[in-house]
């Protein structure tokens, strides 16, 4: 499947007259899927992917939208700059320094040369909300020259977790009770 976008200008002649018009199309589905594919994963929960070049330390990110409707957007800068601005939003008790350390590309590719992964969460402050943020790195490929990232919101995991212990804390303190009550009554019984 091939996207086009064709664009037609009409233009009156100034030697007879005539409506004329001049067509051209191009090839736009490269940027098309590049669209499709950032949309899926902003359904995902993936707020932002990107490429780190280890030799310039260039990033390379694309937002998905999955904050709000604004379309996909790309931006390119110099990674630390990125990392300072991220950790310059991150809630208390976080440690913008110490979130810099952890994600400076020095010790991504400490931690790369051996595992598979370098996983990061955060709590970030949005507004009047605090959100949960899981960035996940990796190598692009074998050649080991490339970084690729992905960012999520973890909030609404991280909540439906927390709910669920909060219920599984409440359980075992009512068994608790039970249990006691059962003791008392037996231990009563029994004298």
């Amino acid at each position: 499947m091939r996207w086009v976008t064709t664009v037609i200008n009409t233009y009156e002649s100034p030697s007879n007259g005539d409506v004329e018009c001049f067509m051209y199309s191009y090839d736009t589905t490269e940027n098309m899927l590049r669209e499709h594919i950032l949309g899926k994963l902003s359904e995902f929960g993936f707020v932002e992917i990107g490429l780190i070049d280890t030799a310039t330390q260039i990033c390379t990110s694309y937002l998905t939208g999955a904050q709000g409707p604004a379309p996909a957007a790309e931006s390119i800068s110099p990674y630390g700059e990125k990392t300072k601005k991220y950790a310059a939003d991150m809630a208390p008790p976080a440690q913008p320094q110490s979130a810099v350390r952890a994600l400076s590309l020095a010790n991504i590719l400490e931690t790369l040369s051996r595992e598979e992964a370098f996983i990061y969460t955060a709590s970030i402050r949005d507004g009047a909300r605090i959100r949960r943020d899981r960035i996940v790195f990796s190598w692009l490929d074998d050649r080991r020259e490339t970084v690729f990232y992905c960012r999520s919101d973890i909030t609404k995991d991280v909540e439906k977790e927390e709910q669920r212990i909060f219920e599984l804390s409440a359980a075992k303190l009512e068994a608790d009770r039970a249990n006691e009550a059962k003791s008392a009554f037996l231990s009563s019984m029994s004298h």
